[in-house]
């Protein structure tokens, strides 16, 4: 039996998780900005969970999935990790 908790409710928990994954992501960023590695690693995590996310919501078939959105969103994620390396390096 599917549920539908409407629209108001779904964009309410969709903006909690996200503030919930990026601020975690954040946090660990703002830790290991020196460490050049560290950070591509914590980078391409947080890309391999919101890959997962999107498989997920497109029933696991790669025929539903928005490729094209998702390479945009992963190369607009980079943004703020180049920004943290590069305020590191500089500090």
């Amino acid at each position: 039996m599917e549920v539908t908790i409407g629209s108001f409710a779904a964009i309410t928990l969709s903006v909690g998780a996200n503030t919930l994954l990026f601020g975690i992501v954040g946090a660990l960023a703002a830790v290991i900005a020196r460490q050049r590695g560290k950070l591509l690693g914590l980078y391409l995590a947080a890309c391999i969970v919101v890959f997962l996310l999107a498989l997920w919501s497109a029933g696991f078939s790669v025929a539903f999935l928005n490729v094209g959105a998702l390479a945009v969103a992963f190369l607009l994620y980079a943004v703020p990790f180049l920004t943290v390396f590069g305020f590191a390096r500089k500090g």
